[in-house]
């Protein structure tokens, strides 16, 4: 929980998700345990949600990042942020059907969409 307010709070930022990567590797830690975690102590949840998927997915852990999003999405349907990372993971992995549609709804479905084709080089 400590490791997790660290980073929450951008203390020693690097550090402390390098230490989030070791711990989650070696004590294989799981996505539902750190969303848990999230979910009874911190403040933000939906924006820690969010941060710890996207540390992970820029660390090329996916299947991590995925699951996270995915509680993230569970937590809070309508957080645009969520929304906007979900479809951007499922935009790469091949799944841009199941991406427009999640983003069908959302109040920045335009420009989100426009984000994932300048980031994807779709057109």
């Amino acid at each position: 929980v400590l490791l997790l307010r660290r980073i929450e709070n951008e203390l020693d930022l690097d550090n402390s998700i390098d230490t989030l990567l070791e711990v989650s590797a070696v004590r294989q830690v799981s996505p539902n345990f750190i969303a848990e975690c999230i979910k009874q102590n911190m403040v933000y949840k939906s924006s820690m949600l969010n941060t710890i998927a996207k540390i992970m997915h820029k660390k090329d852990n996916i299947d991590f990042a995925l699951k996270i999003i995915e509680i993230a999405y569970e937590y809070d349907n309508n957080d645009q942020e969520t929304l906007k990372n979900l479809a951007k993971m499922l935009y790469q992995l091949e799944e841009k059907e199941t991406a427009l549609l999640l983003l069908q709804n959302s109040n920045e479905k335009n420009a989100i969409l426009e984000e994932i084709r300048i980031e994807f080089g779709d057109n």
